[in-house]
């Protein structure tokens, strides 16, 4: 697990965007990516983006 960096974002916008595209029923919750990042100050940190 590496530290946070903004293109990480980007990835997962675009995954989720796909998933919405070509998985996602009409009547599901809008999806949710959580990215893992590590950091020499937080051992662990959640960053979580949305489709919409």
């Amino acid at each position: 697990m590496a530290g946070f960096k903004p293109e990480d974002s980007g990835k997962m916008n675009f995954y989720l965007s796909v998933v919405d595209d070509l998985l996602k029923q009409p009547d599901a919750q809008p999806s949710v990516g959580m990215i893992l990042c590590q950091s020499k100050k937080n051992t662990g940190r959640i960053r979580f983006t949305c489709s919409q």
